[in-house]
């Protein structure tokens, strides 16, 4: 995991506790905008660790082309 997948995890997780406890106080406002900033941070998670991955399969692709014209 790379420094922003794991701060966007973070903010994630606070932001849906907050969420939650505005919900549970009734304060729909703050849980609003608490819940806002949870999708939008889940979704920021999300993003990082599938660009992480294709970056990963990529990098395995061409080290796998190049050691097989290696082998020629």
């Amino acid at each position: 995991m790379t420094r922003r997948h794991t701060l966007a995890r973070f903010v994630a997780v606070l932001a849906g506790a907050y969420a939650a406890l505005m919900l549970i106080v009734d304060r729909l406002i703050e849980f609003g905008v608490a819940a806002g900033i949870f999708a939008a941070s889940s979704g920021a998670a999300a993003l990082f660790a599938y660009n992480r991955r294709t970056d990963d399969e990529r990098l395995t692709l061409t080290r796998g082309i190049h050691d097989d014209s290696d082998a020629d």
